[in-house]
C-alpha cells in the first residue's frame, strides 16, 4: 500500500467511465507524472517501475513539497511581522487575509485534484496522477508565497 492510500480513501468511488478519452488521459497523466519529476532533477522516481514504487516515490515528493510550501507560508507571515507593525489593523487585516487564502487555497487544491483523480476511476495510474496534481499545485503556491514575502 503506498503511503498515502489512507488519503485516498475518499476518492474510492466509482464515476461513469468515459472509455474514448480514459486511455488517452491515462497515458499522458503517466508521462506527466513521470516527465515532470525528471525534468525538477528528482530522479528517485525515474527507476521506479512498478506502480507501487510510482506511487510511494510520487508521495515522498509530495511530501518534501508540502513541506517547503509551508515554510513558504511562514515566511510570508513573518514579513507581514517584520515589515508591517504587528499591532496595526492593517497588518492584522492582512494577516487575516493571508490565512484565509491559504485555507482557501487548501480547499481548492483538494477538490481541483480530486476532479481529475476522478477522471481515472478503476485506473492503476490514479493515484500517480492525483499526487502529482497535489504536488504540481503545491509548487505554484509556494512560489505565490515567496512572491509575497518578497513584496517591499
Amino acid at each position: 500500500m503506498s503511503k498515502c492510500g489512507g488519503h485516498l480513501a475518499v476518492f474510492s468511488q466509482r464515476l461513469p467511465k468515459r472509455p474514448h478519452r480514459a486511455v488517452s488521459l491515462l497515458l499522458i497523466g503517466a508521462a506527466g507524472a513521470v516527465a515532470s519529476l525528471a525534468q525538477a532533477g528528482t530522479s528517485p522516481c525515474a527507476e521506479a517501475v512498478t506502480t507501487l514504487e510510482i506511487n510511494e516515490c510520487l508521495a515522498d515528493r509530495r511530501t518534501a513539497v508540502d513541506a517547503e510550501m509551508e515554510i513558504a507560508y511562514q515566511q510570508a507571515l513573518n514579513f507581514l511581522g517584520q515589515h508591517r507593525a504587528p499591532d496595526q489593523p492593517s497588518a492584522r487585516q492582512a494577516r487575516s487575509s493571508l490565512e484565509q487564502a491559504q485555507r482557501a487555497w487548501v480547499r481548492f487544491r483538494k477538490a481541483d485534484c480530486a476532479a481529475i483523480y476522478a477522471l481515472y476511476a478503476g485506473g492503476s495510474i490514479r493515484t500517480a496522477v492525483w499526487l502529482n496534481c497535489m504536488t504540481s499545485r503545491a509548487v505554484q503556491r509556494t512560489q505565490q508565497l515567496k512572491q509575497f514575502a518578497a513584496q517591499d
